[in-house]
Formats: C-alpha cells, sequence, structure tokens
C-alpha cells in the first residue's frame, strides 16, 4: 500500500503505467528492470539499492522465462 499510495513512489506508479500503456507483460524481466528505476527513493542506499535489485534481477535470469 505503501508504493501506491505514497508520493514518494510516484515515478514507480509511472514507469508501470507506461509499461501497461505499452502493452507489455508486466511480470518480465525487462519490466522488472524498468520498475527498480522507481525506487530509488525506497531505500536509503539509492542508485546502490536499484542496481543491487538490478544485479539479482539479471543473476536469476532463468526463472524470469515461463515455460
Amino acid at each position: 500500500m505503501n508504493v501506491n499510495r505514497n508520493r514518494a513512489y510516484q515515478e514507480l506508479r509511472d514507469i508501470r503505467a507506461s509499461i501497461r500503456e505499452q502493452g507489455a507483460d508486466p511480470t518480465s524481466e525487462q519490466a522488472a528492470l524498468e520498475l527498480t528505476n522507481g525506487l530509488l527513493r525506497y531505500s536509503e542506499r539509492g542508485e546502490a539499492y536499484v542496481k543491487d535489485l538490478q544485479a539479482m534481477i539479471r543473476h536469476n535470469e532463468r526463472f524470469w522465462t515461463t515455460q
């Protein structure tokens, strides 16, 4: 609920809306990577936190592919 209402996460909501408007799969690896850019204010670590999230997403790439 915090992410959906707090002003700090407006960028995240904008990215999510853009993904939906483009008709892209919101559960894809690419969408996840884009969404992390909206989490700069989620952690006091800022960009380092986002980069860590992106690294984890890339590291677990094989789990993003549905079979």
